[in-house]
């Protein structure tokens, strides 16, 4: 009787192969079912979590390098000739940049569907933006449409550089700030020592600025930035060349003798070198072999000095009781800050008439930008006031003009500058001292400006009105980047492509 075959049982590995060769093959069809879906749907780029601060603009993006242009070449640049004023090129200069800036980011943006950037300081200038277009209605309505378009070119700065400016950009910027900053010492310091005429100008040496004082304001502002780069710079070439640009702009300050921007340049200065010391490993001074040290040194000083003490070759500067030189000027300057002074005297005289304002008009102001027009009517009988469009203090005008606005403006600004001072010298994670040497650098320029616009106009200017707006706009990128959120920080706007 035969026996019935019995087939071999399966090895345990072969039937693993097998299982696993199903596995694959259905794998395999499934994915390319999935490709084959995916050829015929879109690829939609996925969005950021509601959780998650969106980052800044990323390669491509052309943002920052057109703001650093815009702080470069609106300082450096001015007119040959008296038929037009200096400060409207640079408000030229400045409303193009930003414009075709935003145009050129709602550009290459038009199919963005993740959020931007907002920040609680956007408020500020949207409402006085907003306070200056109803002026125009019941005040002034030339001078209210000024201040409108002021605010709103000031609104569209400050938004690019909170979504622009990285920390990688933040150099670049700073480099723009520099050069920017040298480009009027040049001028300066050339009308100074050698009367150079190509450019008008009115009280010596004005540079592109019209006035030296308008001048100097903005070279106060722009010292942190020069020293944030020399301090995180190691090619010697690059030291070197910082070394002396940065000597050579606080020569043409003390050229100057403008009080306001010495005591700001001044306080810039001292402050950013002492908290430069508490983040020292974040800059990369301490790494400097002893030849860079001695070159870094040597080199500002010896500049410092060494041009400080060139005469002046311009004639109507040498007729001033100022001083023949630069470091004569600057120190005789600054022994006559005091209440007696005569120009302060002239400038108590338009204070005392807008504490007036402020006082009979404390809830709607004269109107935006009124200031001038409505004067008159307030200052006492018989009071002889210098022919001038501003109040010669930012803070008094402000608060005659906006009312209310501009207290709710002031109180929100200062408020938020103390929080953020705060914020950064306690703020010892590593994130933060990361962000540390970027956040001192715009505070101790803001430091400056406060200072100068005490005693002048510098947020009605161009160049030192968008250094108002971008060294605001990077504390509150820095704001994001360290995760501070709320309305008085940063949060997040829904976007759409349409939007763009």
């Amino acid at each position: 009787m035969a026996k019935k075959k019995r087939s071999a049982p399966v090895p345990p590995n072969v039937l693993e192969t097998e299982a696993n060769k199903s596995s694959f093959d259905s794998s395999v069809g499934n994915t390319l079912g999935d490709i084959r879906s995916l050829e015929r749907k879109p690829i939609s780029k996925p969005s950021l979590p509601s959780s998650i601060l969106p980052i800044e603009l990323g390669k491509g993006d052309w943002t920052a390098i057109l703001l650093a242009m815009m702080m470069f070449f609106a300082p450096a640049l001015g007119v040959p000739h008296e038929m037009m004023l200096q400060d409207t090129l640079k408000s030229i200069i400045v409303a193009f940049f930003v414009l075709g800036a935003a145009l050129l980011l709602f550009w290459s943006q038009r199919n963005r569907r993740d959020a931007f950037r907002w920040h609680g300081v956007m408020w500020l200038p949207i409402m006085l933006t907003a306070y200056a277009l109803v002026g125009m209605y019941w005040a002034h309505t030339f001078l209210s449409g000024v201040e409108a378009i002021r605010w709103f070119i000031f609104a569209v700065m400050l938004w690019l550089t909170i979504n622009s400016i990285s920390r990688d950009k933040f150099a670049t910027l700073s480099w723009g700030i520099h050069l920017g900053a040298l480009g009027v010492a040049m001028w300066g310091l050339a009308q100074a020592w050698f009367d150079l005429k190509y450019i008008p100008q009115g009280p010596n040496p004005a540079s592109t600025f019209v006035n030296r004082n308008f001048a100097a304001e903005f070279m106060g502002c722009t010292v942190a930035f020069s020293g944030y780069l020399l301090l995180s710079t190691k090619r010697k070439a690059v030291l070197a060349f910082l070394s002396f640009t940065a000597a050579f702009n606080i020569v043409y300050v003390l050229m100057c003798g403008t009080r306001s921007a010495l005591v700001g340049t001044a306080a810039s200065f001292i402050i950013f070198s002492i908290v430069a010391i508490v983040y020292r490993k974040q800059l990369v001074y301490t790494t400097w072999d002893s030849g860079k040290r001695i070159l870094v040194i040597g080199l500002f000083l010896s500049t410092l000095l060494g041009l400080g003490l060139i005469k002046i070759g311009n004639p109507s500067m040498a007729g001033e009781d100022r001083g023949t030189f630069a470091l004569e000027r600057g120190f005789n300057r600054a022994k006559q800050i005091k209440v007696g002074d005569g120009s302060l005297g002239v400038r108590f005289v338009m204070w005392k008439a807008t504490q007036r304002i402020i006082e009979q008009r404390p809830l709607s102001g004269v109107g935006p930008g009124t200031w001038e027009a409505a004067l008159p009517l307030y200052q006492e009988e018989g009071s002889q006031l210098e022919t001038d469009y501003y109040v010669h203090n930012e803070l008094l005008q402000l608060l005659a003009e906006y009312g209310v606005i501009g207290w709710v403006f002031l109180i929100w600004l200062f408020a938020y500058l103390t929080v953020a001072a705060w914020r950064t010298l306690r703020n010892r994670t590593s994130e933060g001292m990361n962000e540390g040497p970027l956040r001192v650098t715009a505070l101790c320029s803001l430091l400056a400006l406060m200072i100068v616009s005490n005693i002048g106009f510098p947020w009605r200017l161009a160049a030192t009105g968008a250094m108002f707006a971008v060294t605001l706009g990077i504390l509150a990128a820095s704001d994001a980047r360290l995760g501070y959120r709320g309305f008085f920080s940063t949060t997040r706007i829904v976007w759409q492509p349409v939007y763009s």
